[in-house]
């Protein structure tokens, strides 16, 4: 057991030195709070770069056009939180229809299922289906356009509605945070509060020294003071120290993903 740990430690940090190294090294090349033209979110041409595999764009990208079209920059993370809000009531007006018809709302013998996959694409007499509902309520039940999901519960007689904001708003001023969506309106279930702790001032979850080595404030969970916290940023693959994405940010997103899966 002693021989197979110090094996894993063998490998864990020549690894570790490697990729500490080639961050360095890309961050003094590319400083992070840099405003040049391949940090910042381009207003006038899709970044290429910002594809999925199949060629379709990503979320990013779909954002920053939506913003080209109505004038206004808005964070590509404040873009999401708003949809999920127009996506949340929209499946409670389907509900609130069902109830109407039926006397009852939707009932699946599951805890949390997530909404707009597999058997939950759409909503009709029959309640959640797969896509192709006949005579349906909701043709498409929307899904989460993020890294989260839609969860729904219902017992019947009353439901709710889970979804997650990344940010502050006026709507959210604890930001980021687990919201139900109820009969009685929005209740928040948990929101993050930051507590400091040793190696991680800030409480963001992301290490004071690794912070530090990318230019990022160790004492400042939203160093960019964009009402996205880094550790938000981080893993949707933007930049905490300013606009647009994060330069490399995949190779910094793995990185600490592996120090927190160390600690």
């Amino acid at each position: 057991m002693i021989h197979s740990q110090k094996m894993h430690l063998a490998i864990f940090f020549p690894l570790m030195i490697v990729i500490g190294v080639g961050v360095f090294w890309y961050v003094q090349k590319n400083p992070l709070g840099s405003t040049t033209s391949d940090v910042a979110i381009d207003t006038t041409t899709p970044q290429t770069t910002d594809t999925l595999p199949t060629g379709e764009p990503s979320q990013i990208q779909k954002n920053t056009l939506a913003n080209n079209t109505t004038g206004k920059q808005e964070h590509p993370l404040a873009i999401l939180d708003k949809q999920r809000v127009e996506d949340i009531y929209a499946i409670q007006s389907a509900l609130e229809h069902f109830w109407d018809i039926h006397g009852e709302y939707p009932y699946i013998d599951k805890y949390l299922n997530k909404l707009g996959r597999d058997g939950t694409a759409c909503l009709n007499a029959e309640g959640f289906q797969p896509a192709g509902c006949a005579d349906p309520y909701r043709a498409v039940v929307p899904y989460d356009p993020g890294l989260g999901a839609y969860l729904y519960m219902s017992d019947g007689e009353s439901y709710f509605l889970r979804f997650t904001q990344d940010g502050k708003s006026e709507t959210f001023p604890e930001g980021e945070g687990i919201y139900d969506l109820t009969t009685d309106g929005i209740v928040p279930l948990s929101y993050v509060q930051y507590v400091g702790e040793e190696g991680d001032s800030d409480g963001d979850q992301l290490g004071d020294a690794e912070e530090i080595a990318v230019g990022w404030d160790p004492n400042n969970a939203d160093t960019d003071g964009d009402g996205f916290s880094d550790f938000v940023e981080v893993m949707n693959g933007l930049n905490p120290n300013g606009d647009g994405e994060l330069p490399n940010g995949e190779m910094i997103r793995q990185m600490f993903l592996l120090m927190a899966t160390a600690q």
